[in-house]
Order: C-alpha cells, then sequence, then structure tokens
C-alpha cells in the first residue's frame, strides 16, 4: 500500500510536466517534531488504517474505529451491532456507533445507554463515538429533546465509570444545534463537526470539498465561540480523494484508484478557494486531491482557533503528510 501511495506522487511529478501546473511536492516535507498542540484523532476502518495510525502515534493522539450500529428494530430492544476487530495499540480506543434502525421505545436511553456500555466493557473500549443524530430525530418525531437526552444519559453514565463519549455533528443539522450542544459540554467529550459535505451543486467544476471560510461559518455557529466549547470541538481533514462525474454522485478515490485514474488525466487545474488541485478525465470526471496547502491551511485554522483536529482516510495519504502536524 505505502509503495503504491509513493508511486502516486512519482506519476503526479510526471504530471505536472504534461499539463504545465506547479504541484507541491510531498516528497519536500521534512521530517520534525510535532507541532500541533491541539488532539489529532483519526476514523480507521481497516487493519491498514490503524497499522498507519501506530506507525504515526506521535502525532494521532486517540483512533476512533468503525464497525459498530446501534439497532432495535424488529425486536423493538436496543442491540449493538458489529465488533472491535482492530489492534489495540493506543492509550484511547473509542469505539464508533452509528445511529442505526431502531423503533420508539420507552425508556429508550436508559437501555439504550446499556447495551452500549455492555459493548464497551466486552471489547474493553475508553469511550464510544456517536454518529447520524439525524436518524435520531427523525425516528423520535424531529425531536431535538430526545437527542440531546441520549447523549446526556450517555454522558452521565460513561463518566461514572471513567469513559469517554464524542458525537458527529453534521453541517446543517436539524437534530442538534448551539442551544442543545451547550448544554451537553460537560457531558460530551469532543464534539466533531463534519465540514466534508460542502460543494456546489450547480456546476460540477466548482465543488470544493471544505472552503476555509466555510468551516470557519460551521464552528461559529455550533460554538458560538464560547471558549470552553472551541477546547473540545475538532474540525475535519479528509485526506482522500474525490471524484465527481456528470450527474453521477461525488465517490472517495483511495491510493490505488487515484493511481489508476491519473493515467487518464487530461488537464489538470488548481483551485485557489479550497487549496486543491482538480485533474479533469478524458470522460469528463474530475478529481480533487488535498494538497499540502489546503492540509496546512486547515492546521493552521486549527490553531488559530484552539480545535482539535479529526483525520479520515488516513490510508490514502502521502507518508509525509503527518510531518505537517
Amino acid at each position: 500500500m505505502r509503495k503504491t501511495i509513493l508511486g502516486i506522487w512519482v506519476l503526479i511529478t510526471l504530471i505536472e510536466s504534461c499539463v504545465g501546473v506547479v504541484i507541491t511536492d510531498f516528497n519536500s516535507i521534512e521530517n520534525q517534531p510535532r507541532k500541533f498542540k491541539g488532539k489529532i484523532f483519526a476514523i480507521i476502518e481497516s487493519d491498514d488504517d490503524m497499522n498507519i495510525a501506530i506507525e504515526h502515534k506521535d502525532r494521532i493522539d486517540q483512533v476512533i474505529g468503525k464497525g459498530f450500529s446501534v439497532e432495535s428494530f424488529p425486536s423493538g430492544s436496543p442491540k449493538v451491532e458489529g465488533e472491535w476487530g482492530y489492534k489495540k495499540n493506543f492509550t484511547h480506543n473509542i469505539g464508533h456507533i452509528m445511529f442505526g434502525n431502531f423503533v420508539s421505545i420507552v425508556n429508550w436511553t436508559f437501555e439504550m445507554t446499556e447495551v452500549i456500555i455492555e459493548t464497551i466493557k466486552k471489547y474493553g473500549l475508553d469511550g464510544v463515538c456517536m454518529e447520524d443524530l439525524e436518524n435520531v430525530y427523525f425516528i423520535t418525531g424531529r425531536s431535538t429533546r430526545d437527542v440531546r437526552l441520549i447523549l446526556r444519559r450517555l454522558g452521565i453514565e460513561l463518566h461514572k465509570i471513567q469513559k469517554q463519549v464524542f458525537a458527529i455533528i453534521p453541517p446543517n443539522s436539524e437534530a442538534i444545534g448551539i442551544s442543545e450542544i451547550a448544554s451537553l459540554k460537560n457531558l460530551v467529550d469532543e464534539f466533531i463537526i463534519d465540514d466534508m459535505e460542502y460543494y456546489d451543486r450547480n456546476m460540477i467544476g466548482s465543488h470544493c470539498t471544505s472552503p476555509i471560510y466555510y468551516i470557519k461559518g460551521l464552528v461559529e455557529k455550533y460554538t458560538s465561540n464560547y471558549d470552553d466549547l472551541i477546547k473540545k470541538t475538532s474540525i475535519t481533514i479528509d485526506l482522500s480523494g474525490t471524484m465527481l462525474c456528470p450527474n453521477q454522485p461525488r465517490s472517495m478515490i483511495n491510493s490505488t484508484h487515484l493511481y489508476n485514474k491519473l493515467l487518464q488525466v487530461k488537464k489538470s487545474e488548481w483551485i485557489d478557494e479550497c487549496q486543491e488541485q482538480k485533474f479533469i478525465m478524458e470522460n469528463g470526471c474530475e478529481i480533487i486531491y488535498p494538497t499540502v496547502e489546503f492540509i496546512q491551511k486547515r492546521i493552521d485554522l486549527a490553531t488559530e482557533l484552539g480545535l482539535d483536529i479529526t483525520l479520515y482516510n488516513i490510508n490514502a495519504a502521502h507518508p509525509n503528510v503527518f510531518n505537517l502536524f
């Protein structure tokens, strides 16, 4: 995998000479001590992700392992599906749990908290990261109160046993806003703002992963610039490439796909708004990948505002990327 990634950047260097666009060279990043003062989390989905996280333990503080969902359909009794299938080589290993298909039940916050605690104890985890609060909101009849109650109950019970609670906050959420977040600031240990869902739906050629002004707007929206909220808020950085084709949804490009797709590049353009490089394929599809500038500007923003950082798709990153942090 790592050899493939290195091969990608050799290929990009060749593409530069063909399209006449200078792309910042990741190979020029020098090995240096960690500079970023906040916490760095990494979302992992495979053993390869975990191995990369272990390799960069001096930068990555905690891992959040995907693989769980909480369901209560059709039985009506909450149950956590999935398992922790990764090594546990970090001080804190957080289980990522999606709110899945469940029916509204009496005392559901207590029952759901109980099965989540059972899962934590079963796998020796240090906490949970809850995602898809929108699902809770709609299943419970558009109730922000129920979203707040489940996170509140989790925080109360998990803190009793010295475990952590994280929550992923989607952009433009109907399920949770600043009033709910402020009421949970002593019960939720980290609010991870998903800032990766921005793009211009009107023009295929103008989409971005997440412009800096957009990220700053989300941070202000969900923290109101309160210091006690900002210090437990994380922005996200996706280290993978993205492909967008006419009349099709976006798709992630991992290192192997990126290597193959770059062989079909017709031209390349720099998008200053996003600090991203865009490759245009012969079939009209476009690929955007995170440059050094893209990543550095987000690190600088987190440093400026006192935020933490959550990394996605670390297996798609050039090995030297971690020296930026």
